[in-house]
């Protein structure tokens, strides 16, 4: 059977989006393979109408940089009911679609490893029932809920990407995106997260970058109380009294009340000293701003001493042109899928054939990577 026949058009689509380009751009491209094609015929095999030939996939899959086989497969996996954490101004409908895309191809294949493997229902998320949240006390209360779920206590949490795929959440994490934060999703049953690195500037010299770890682990708790609270239809409504829940919910799971009060005393403050909070930073992982409005919703500081310290920090143009006092050193980089990879090579449940096309890498490249499975 021709390669033609077995041609499936959702695949082409997809390929086109993760490569961020419009039916106009391939179309463009492909004209300088010398395979001459218009927008409309394009679009007609992107909805099924048309077949192309051997020759258009062959020149596809070069220029989206696919193998062939990926135009040849079941249908993409549909992430469902998407929430996302974006700068909506510098967010476009191209990034949206772009950024899906990879994430469900990636999502894919980590599930087509979990099959192959017969780890698919053992490492599916093991998070409690959606937890109903209507006000800030009940955000408060169901981050310490999570927190006992997983046995924290009020302890720092060392690494959260850790800790989330220890409990069956799948992870991906994309370059450093304009405008872009994260997103949770729950194809399948399953409860993945895809979230951006995110740098700020540096003090190594012009033009330096760091990862700014504390941001990033807020925002992948941030998805979290997307994933399991429960709010009402007309918390739903309101997006802005729906964020400040997830806030709440998110400042409380990284830096419960007790230890927040322990590090710096239960008194109510009328002015702040920035040291004590870098010290805390270091410690438990997040932003000085985000410390700052936990002081607040703790009663550790009046309402005049947060807008004073938020004008300080604005003025400062911290995480902006400046970066922020303080480093949280961890590791918020994903695993698992590098891991099982590893071990199914082991256990001879796949080969380095199969390993290249799961990890969309070279073959050599994979041999060389897990060199010491002999």
């Amino acid at each position: 059977m021709s390669m033609s026949c077995l041609y499936n058009p959702s695949r082409l689509k997809n390929a086109r989006l993760m490569a961020k380009l419009s039916l106009d751009e391939l179309a463009g491209k492909l004209g300088e393979l010398g395979l001459p094609l218009t927008k409309q015929a394009l679009s007609k095999y992107e909805n099924g109408d048309l077949n192309p030939s051997s020759y258009i996939i062959d020149g596809v899959a070069r220029i989206l940089m696919k193998p062939v086989t990926y135009f040849t497969k079941g249908e993409v996996l549909d992430l469902g009911d998407v929430d996302y954490r974006i700068v909506k101004s510098r967010f476009s409908s191209k990034d949206r679609a772009s950024i899906l895309a990879l994430a469900g191809d990636y999502f894919e294949r980590y599930m087509q490893l979990e099959e192959l493997t017969g780890l698919r229902m053992a490492h599916q998320s093991r998070l409690p029932h959606r937890i109903a949240v209507s006000n800030e006390l009940d955000a408060e209360n169901a981050a310490l809920k999570m927190r006992r779920h997983w046995n924290l206590g009020d302890r720092p949490i060392a690494s959260i990407v850790k800790l989330f795929e220890n409990d069956g959440i799948k992870l991906y994490r994309i370059p450093s995106h304009e405008g872009f934060d994260a997103f949770v999703a729950s194809p399948e049953g399953d409860l993945v997260m895809c979230f951006a690195t995110i740098q700020q500037p540096d003090d190594s010299g012009p033009g330096g970058r760091r990862l700014d770890l504390p941001r990033m682990r807020f925002n992948l708790v941030h998805e979290l109380a997307h994933a399991i609270l429960d709010f009402s239809p007309e918390i739903l409504a309101d997006e802005r009294q729906l964020e400040r829940l997830c806030h709440v919910f998110s400042g409380n799971f990284l830096m419960p009340s007790t230890a927040l009060k322990r590090a710096l005393g239960e008194e109510r403050r009328s002015r702040m000293n920035i040291r004590e909070l870098i010290d805390v930073k270091q410690e438990y992982g997040i932003s000085l701003k985000a410390l700052g409005m936990r002081m607040l919703q703790c009663e550790l500081l009046t309402q005049a001493a947060y807008r004073s310290f938020s004008i300080f920090y604005n003025m400062k143009k911290y995480g902006r042109t400046v970066n922020e006092p303080g480093r949280f050193i961890g590791d918020e980089r994903p695993k698992r899928f590098d891991s099982m990879i590893g071990d199914a090579l082991l256990n001879q449940q796949i080969n380095y054939n199969v390993a290249s096309v799961l990890t969309e890498s070279d073959v050599e490249i994979v041999k060389e990577k897990y060199a010491l499975l002999g």
